[in-house]
């Protein structure tokens, strides 16, 4: 009876999830869903079930899931995340509302997982690759495929965006829409690009990869820092320029979440991986460095 007991949450799902504020630029606000309100946000939060995260005329973010997709938010956007679910089969269940403005959307591949994304009226279930913009306010909605497609369900059936070709949405309508086969340039679409470029190219091009099966952090790893093979530790990660005294907890804060408790939230632009998962060590001869090996079970709180 006693090993059923402790065996019994281990096989239950979770929805203690996190997946990383990768990226803030300018005012971001962040309401963690702690009875504090819209806060200050800063890189490599955790974003858990029930946070809202909005961006101000000059913000811009970026969260990045555990399976390789990436949501960017430009100015005067608001996104919550309804759901960050863990099935005890390792399923992961995702899902976010819109609220306001524009977003960028990568997915790079979600087989396995379930993917929502909710604006006005329609919903987006993503399970194959695909590139594409939201646009919305309280009235209409403009959603972009840059590659892939896009299937829309909405109150009188379903919708097909194809690559290279926009779906606009009336809002105040729950079934009005057309298709146009076109795409209407953007101001932040430079950004989304620049952002996307950047993360391929250090996935692409690492000397060494580790044996994650998680996507997010590793393009960091790869810019910040590089693998090295220590006696008895095998091969692990330094960032750049660490000298002796340097050390990799001189620049963070902890900060309070539901049922986890508080929580170490470095505040090195590589600073998620390291902290979450694996462990740091310390040799005379080589100084810090974060030794990832067998550590990819769970999130290390």
């Amino acid at each position: 009876p006693a090993l059923l007991l402790i065996t019994i949450p281990l096989l239950a799902d979770s929805h203690v999830r996190s997946v990383r504020l990768s990226d803030v630029e300018g005012g971001v606000l962040v309401n963690r869903n702690i009875g504090e309100g819209f806060q200050n946000a800063f890189v490599n939060l955790p974003i858990t079930e029930g946070v809202q995260l909005r961006t101000q005329s000059d913000g811009r973010a970026e969260v990045e899931f555990e399976n390789g997709i990436t949501l960017r938010l430009a100015p005067f956007t608001e996104i919550r995340f309804d759901q960050l679910f863990l099935s005890d089969s390792g399923k992961r269940d995702s899902s976010m509302t819109v609220v306001t403005g524009i977003l960028y959307v990568n997915c790079s591949a979600a087989k396995e997982d379930d993917f929502t994304l909710n604006f006005g009226h329609q919903m987006v279930k993503l399970n194959a690759p695909a590139h594409f913009r939201l646009g919305m306010d309280s009235k209409e909605a403009a959603l972009s495929v840059f590659s892939g497609q896009v299937q829309i369900q909405n109150p009188s059936g379903e919708t097909l965006v194809r690559k290279n070709q926009t779906g606009d949405f009336d809002l105040t309508k729950q079934d009005h829409y057309q298709l146009v086969k076109s795409i209407e340039p953007n101001v932040f679409d430079d950004w989304d690009k620049s952002q996307l470029k950047y993360h391929d190219r250090y996935l692409a091009n690492a000397s060494y990869r580790n044996s994650s099966p998680y996507a997010y952090g590793i393009s960091d790893l790869n810019y910040y820092g590089s693998y090295l093979n220590v006696p008895g530790y095998g091969m692990v990660w330094q960032p750049h320029l660490a000298g002796a005294d340097w050390n990799p907890f001189v620049c963070g804060r902890w900060v309070l979440y539901p049922v986890v408790g508080n929580v170490w939230v470095s505040c090195y632009p590589w600073g998620w991986m390291p902290f979450y998962y694996g462990s740091w060590n310390y040799e005379a001869a080589f100084g810090w460095f974060w030794n990832p090996q067998g550590t990819w079970q769970s999130w290390n709180y």
